[in-house]
């Protein structure tokens, strides 16, 4: 049985009920009192991808224009995009316009790969799966996770236990697998402790709550509540009072986590005082957050900053946009991010931490932060794949907009 929560949780709660303490132990390093008082907060701008707006202005165009022989792209260099295009007579003057130099931004450079598939095509089935969910894991089909792999050109169904019955059964649905990789797939568990903090409070934070440990995500705002500031965190850490180094630390104001739905994702108050737009890297040092990143492709590097495993750079996007079934929660999420970081997972209490790149928005290092999303999950079966919440899912949401710093 699947366990539902409302879209919208609003606790108005007095904080006295909660017995909130006001004090808090050691300050971890030195920082610098914020008062918002009269000032307008700073929203960090939206970047639309890692590549100076290159990905998303060339799939935009080709997803507009050219649809049924666009097959997706990826990132394939420090400053290349790889765009599918599907190997048929009428594609091939599309395939001379994805490679020209005007579609580029600045040094990024652009080839063509050869694609079967079109990515509507194929979106379109992974669509179908997403609708027919239900029926399909109550007949047996065990799902774990589904979505469109780029790289591979195909729709990627895990399930729990490949059996002819269930691969009969998907076939049917969708008319075929000649399209598909199914596979049989261990299954994703959410991650589920930086310790002792004051506020302004920053990303990265070890806070825990209703289930237990987790990670705080980026601070953020929200413009229709007189720039009201809140931290985020992963929704299923639970809705209700979350504590910092066993001080107060804030309540659930709104979330967003429902079955099937695109966020893993919850605003929490920021009391006794405010946040900033900042995150812990190391245990006592944090970085500015710069702007969020909106267009994520393959290929893009990722860092993630969980309480528990710290920062961890080096990963890169396996794939985007898929919908994952959590065994532990008995939920499933869509629109997620899949990344692969070789011979690293977060663990359990690093839920709700920030996913980012630093400076330049695909280094491993630098002076800024440009945010990605909130950490959500991992693989049981290959120890190098997780997935997170991308901002661009859950801050319009929410309300809110990511809080610079």
């Amino acid at each position: 049985m699947h366990i539902r929560r409302p879209a919208l949780m609003v606790f108005l709660v007095i904080m006295a009920m909660f017995g909130l303490a006001t004090g808090a132990s050691a300050e971890p390093q030195d920082k610098p009192a914020v008062s918002t008082s009269g000032q307008a907060l700073r929203a960090a701008p939206e970047i639309a991808d890692s590549l100076g707006g290159a990905s998303a202005d060339l799939g935009n165009q080709l997803r507009s224009s050219d649809s049924s022989c666009y097959g997706g792209l990826e990132q394939s260099g420090t400053a290349e995009l790889t765009v599918h295009i599907v190997d048929r007579a009428d594609c091939v003057s599309v395939k001379s316009r994805a490679a020209r130099p005007s579609i580029s931004a600045g040094t990024v450079s652009v080839k063509t790969a050869p694609a079967a598939y079109s990515l509507v095509a194929l979106e379109a089935k992974r669509d179908l799966v997403t609708k027919n969910i239900a029926s399909l894991q109550a007949g047996g089909a065990g799902l774990s996770n589904w979505g469109v792999d780029v790289k591979t050109n195909r729709l990627h169904i895990g399930v729990a236990e490949l059996t002819q019955a269930v691969q009969q059964r998907i076939s049917s649905l969708l008319g075929g697998l000649a399209d598909v990789e199914l596979t049989q797939d261990a299954g994703w568990t959410q991650t589920a402790d930086r310790i002792v903090d004051v506020a302004p409070w920053y990303g990265g934070d070890r806070i825990v709550g209703p289930v237990g440990p987790c990670t705080s995500g980026f601070s953020v705002f929200e413009p229709s509540n007189g720039d009201r500031t809140f931290n985020t965190t992963a929704a299923h850490c639970g809705y209700g009072t979350f504590k910092q180094g066993g001080n107060g630390y804030g309540i659930t104001y709104v979330g967003n986590y429902t079955e099937g739905g695109p966020t893993d994702a919850q605003l929490v108050t920021t009391y006794p005082a405010s946040a900033a737009g900042r995150v812990y890297t190391t245990s006592n040092g944090s970085s500015p957050v710069k702007g969020w990143i909106s267009s994520q492709v393959g290929g893009n590097k990722v860092c993630s900053d969980g309480s528990y495993t710290g920062e961890h750079c080096g990963g890169t996007i396996n794939a985007t946009d898929q919908c994952l079934y959590f065994m532990d929660s008995r939920k499933t999420i869509c629109k997620l991010i899949v990344v692969y970081s070789p011979g690293f997972q977060p663990i359990p209490g690093d839920s709700g931490g920030p996913v980012y790149n630093h400076g330049g928005t695909t280094a491993d290092t630098g002076p800024n932060i440009y945010a990605r999303g909130l950490i959500t999950g991992s693989y049981g079966g290959n120890q190098s794949l997780w997935a997170y919440t991308p901002v661009s899912a859950w801050r319009t949401l929410l309300g809110v907009e990511i809080l610079g710093g």
